[in-house]
């Protein structure tokens, strides 16, 4: 017998030895009904943030249908008029 495989031996017999933690019988309910909170948390998160961002695209377009920030401003003074 090799010393690799001596080793991988004692290793495999000291885990199956060892005593293995108790865990609860809810915990897959607790676990499912914390994953579903998380979800919910989050999908309603996203709809506000769609929601905010959905209002703003709105104002931004009623604030330039107003404004019309694209056109030049007007000039402070008219230009004399020559010849009429």
């Amino acid at each position: 017998m090799s010393l690799q495989r001596h080793k991988n031996d004692e290793v495999r017999l000291v885990l199956e030895q060892a005593a293995r933690p108790v865990v609860p019988s809810d915990l897959l309910v607790r676990a499912t009904e914390r994953g579903a909170r998380q979800m919910r948390r989050r999908r309603a998160l996203r709809r506000v943030w769609w929601v905010i961002g959905t209002l703003v695209v709105i104002a931004f377009l009623v604030w330039a249908s107003i404004v019309h920030p694209w056109q030049a401003p007007p000039a402070d003074f008219t230009p004399p008029v020559e010849g009429f």
